[in-house]
């Protein structure tokens, strides 16, 4: 076939192709038209009580309540006739991320529909205020202290949620909360929302509330949340109506008197570094609840909620915050973390403090020498402290670390008490049924030998219940204390005059929580991230990268942006790309356009150098698949699409 005819061939494909999306595109015109109207089928069913209009004019809200039944009210959003086709896509995706999204503090979705002439979807009515009625009604007034700081937390709690499902919000700012009577909130207006790490050639955002690296790049990230969360908290404290720059605020040297210093600390950490704090939602919610309480007894603070008095939930009496860096163990107790110091103390303790006592005479005190001598044992603690040879003036930074320690370690008994005793108590009724158990087997085992000939078979099964009943008491003496109540137990062994094995139990239960402790903080976590690299090994071998990622991405979630993690992403990243570019140019496999682009762009990113290594190899690959094409009259599709995603990658990053 010559080159004349294969041109005249390829001109003729295209004529048809075109002729038949043209008939396909008409055939949907003429579909859309015969579908019934959206308003004629909203109308006859509800009383529509507002009509709000986009400010883009691409989408109509209507407030509506059901005929015959005011009560029920729901939002209906529809998208305008005269909308652009791009709109369409973001409109489906809004729905999609607000149904993805669902959680108390979120607006609560009904439903997504496309069967009348244009696509709706549905979301209960939410009866309150914004922040942003608030604001204008408290103009140049901050809000309560302990009222922000539930607000936020709140908040937090359905970004996090969101984030867990891959959804960035993109848009908080005060006209997308809203106040509810019974002083919750919801979080609405998805419209800006995108997967994390994506990116649209389409998207919304408020330019005082966006971060600056989303605006830069296009590409959403969980923390871009986080840091309209702090402009928001800003907005609050001091109480400026729209149009206020709080950008330019939290990068002053000066504080606003009406943001306490623990919070103006955390904001300008987060303004600072936008995607570089490491806080998530939750993290952020935590930390501005350290809030001094003293500052509250100011009179120049508004209320945000209706009936909200104090925000104990939330708030904890602290002066100052120390931007550490938050990660999986937030929720940890404070004795946990205390807990871990003992790996780094340990051999430090030996020549640091080589008696019972701290060191003396030093003017200062290193921070290894403090940690080393509050991870020792409470009982070494309180004899060094009780040391009357010793100088009470260098024994007292040691008194008041203890004390602070003891503090935090009491903060979170207190809070957690209930649990312990309901666990302690739950201990205690399985050691009494299985006590109970066995006395009642014995007698039934007793009865049956005396009263009824029982066969081999049925002595047999009664002897191994019984063993197994044993055996398994013996094995409960070895972890619990099993003589009655522990602390009367304990009590009556040390008023009989056997002290020192009171004073053994205690000092090795002590031991078996430092050790548990470190269980929680170091193994357990290092055994679930094996298993997390196992599947994710897996899954690449078997050539479901995306999956891979997606696991990735959920272990950074709980372990944070660790070297480890990260490398391995980069390194499915980089091997998807490959994957998808040679399969395509060598037609084992067929990927469309922008699956291509997407693999040229994430290969471009992640190894620049590889990059062009690859951009290189791949058009000789194609020139050569296609030369073989024409020589052989056989298709190269793979070889084709490769040249023309290389042609239209290039052109993307020169403009």
């Amino acid at each position: 076939m010559s080159k004349q005819q294969g041109s005249a061939n390829e001109f003729i494909n295209q004529l048809v192709v075109k002729a038949i999306e043209k008939k396909k595109k008409y055939e949907q015109s003429l579909a859309e038209k015969n579908k019934p109207r959206l308003e004629h089928v909203l109308f006859s069913q509800f009383d529509v009580l507002d009509t709000i209009e986009s400010k883009n004019t691409k989408t109509t809200l209507y407030h509506l309540a059901k005929k015959g039944e005011p009560e029920k009210q729901i939002c209906c959003k529809v998208l305008n006739e005269n909308a652009p086709e791009y709109a369409r896509s973001m409109f489906i995706a809004e729905a999609t991320h607000l149904e993805v999204s669902q959680h108390p503090s979120t607006a609560e979705f009904i439903k997504l529909g496309n069967e009348f002439d244009r696509p709706y979807f549905m979301y209960k009515w939410i009866k309150g205020e914004s922040l942003s009625e608030k604001l204008s009604r408290h103009n140049n007034k901050g809000f309560r202290h302990d009222h922000v700081a539930w607000l936020i937390y709140q908040l937090a709690g359905a970004l996090e949620y969101m984030h867990t499902k891959g959804v960035c919000h993109l848009d908080i700012k005060p006209s997308n909360i809203i106040v509810c009577e019974d002083d919750g909130i919801k979080l609405i207006d998805f419209g800006a929302a995108q997967y994390s790490g994506e990116g649209k050639e389409y998207s919304e955002a408020s330019l005082s509330y966006a971060s600056p690296l989303f605006l830069e790049t296009g590409k959403s990230d969980p923390q871009d949340d986080v840091y309209s969360m702090a402009i928001l908290t800003c907005c609050l404290f001091i109480g400026y109506t729209e149009n206020s720059d709080w950008k330019a605020i939290l990068t002053q040297r000066k504080r606003p008197y009406q943001i306490p210093k623990s919070v103006w600390l955390l904001l300008r950490l987060i303004v600072k570094k936008p995607r570089g704090h490491k806080l998530t939602p939750i993290a952020f919610a935590q930390a501005l609840a350290k809030i001094d309480i003293d500052a509250m007894r100011t009179s120049n603070h508004a209320p945000i909620f209706t009936r909200l008095r104090n925000a104990d939930l939330v708030l904890r009496k602290e002066n100052s915050f120390e931007p550490l860096r938050l990660g999986m163990f937030k929720y940890l107790e404070v004795a946990l973390i205390a807990s871990v110091l003992v790996i780094t103390g340990a051999m430090l303790s030996s020549y640091l403090l080589p008696q019972t006592a701290p060191v003396i005479g030093t003017s200062k005190i290193k921070p290894a020498q403090m940690a080393a001598f509050l991870t020792k044992p409470p009982w070494e603690i309180t004899t060094a402290l009780d040391d009357n040879e010793a100088d009470l003036l260098a024994l007292a930074p040691y008194r008041e670390a203890v004390d602070v320690k003891n503090n935090q370690i009491e903060f979170w008994y207190n809070k957690e008490k209930d649990n312990l005793m309901k666990r302690r108590e739950s201990e205690e009724r399985q050691r009494q049924e299985l006590s109970s158990i066995r006395k009642d087997m014995v007698a039934l085992n007793d009865h049956l030998n005396r009263n009824a000939v029982i066969s081999s078979s049925v002595n047999r099964r009664l002897s191994k219940l019984m063993k197994g009943l044993n055996n398994l008491m013996l094995e409960r003496q070895k972890y619990t204390y099993s003589l009655g109540k522990e602390d009367q137990a304990l009590a009556d062994i040390m008023m009989s005059g056997d002290s020192k094995d009171v004073e053994k139990y205690l000092r090795t239960e002590w031991m078996k929580t430092q050790a548990e402790s470190y269980f929680y903080a170091y193994v357990l976590p290092k055994e679930i991230l094996n298993k997390v690299f196992e599947s994710v090994n897996k899954n690449a071998e078997n050539h479901f990268y995306s999956k891979a990622i997606d696991e990735i991405n959920q272990t950074i979630t709980l372990f944070g942006d660790t070297v480890e993690l990260t490398s391995k992403k980069t390194e499915l990243i980089i091997e998807r790309s490959e994957y998808v570019l040679f399969g395509t140019v060598t037609g084992e496999l067929m990927f469309k356009s922008d699956k291509l682009n997407t693999a040229l762009s994430d290969l471009h990113e992640n190894a620049p150098s590889r990059f062009k290594e690859v951009s290189l190899l791949l058009k000789n690959l194609a020139r050569e698949s296609l030369e073989q094409s024409f020589q052989q009259d056989v298709p190269a599709e793979g070889a084709l699409a490769i040249e023309k995603a290389l042609n239209a990658y290039q052109k993307q990053v020169t403009l």
